[in-house]
């Protein structure tokens, strides 16, 4: 008895050890969840994208700030589609040889960009709970809260049909 307590013991701890090296990335998020979940919804031309590094806890987070210049809103309390909106996002990548979440690990918009953006401001983001979400930043929806949309606006499908 002792012996197999022993052998289901390793084998309960060997289990946990592989399922906390495997720990599934978060799910990409379909059209309507990003917009249930999205207190925003903002059509522009990303301007600048800027970057910042940093190690904790085991992980490499690269920090992401994009500018973009508004063109249309399509959800959300008024913004001013005068000045730019600046919205947060990150990867993170484990540096202990383990398969993890990664933060945003969908499209990554480039200076030039148009796109539509999916972000929480002072709410549940997908990630942080909306206690944690209180700064007033614009938090983008992760993993896939960037689609890229043509260049030109009349080349765009109409959203419902997505």
């Amino acid at each position: 008895m002792k012996v197999s307590l022993a052998i289901a013991t390793l084998l309960l701890l060997a289990w946990g050890a592989f399922a906390w090296a495997t720990a599934p990335e978060k799910a990409k998020m379909s059209p309507e969840a990003l917009q249930k979940v999205a207190t925003h919804i903002v059509i522009g031309k990303v301007q600048r994208v800027y970057t910042y590094q940093e190690k904790k806890d085991g992980y490499r987070y690269t920090h992401f700030l994009a500018e973009i210049l508004p063109e249309k809103q399509e959800k959300g309390p008024k913004i001013d589609l005068q000045s730019p909106v600046y919205v947060r996002y990150f990867h993170r990548q484990d540096t202990r040889d383990r398969v993890g979440g990664s933060g945003h690990y969908g499209y990554r918009p480039e200076q030039g960009d148009r796109v539509r953006a999916y972000v929480a401001r002072k709410a549940y983001d997908g990630w942080h709970q909306a206690k944690d979400n209180q700064d007033g930043g614009f938090n983008v929806i992760p993993p896939n809260g960037f689609e890229k949309l043509p260049e030109r606006p009349e080349q765009e499908a109409p959203q419902e049909s997505r």
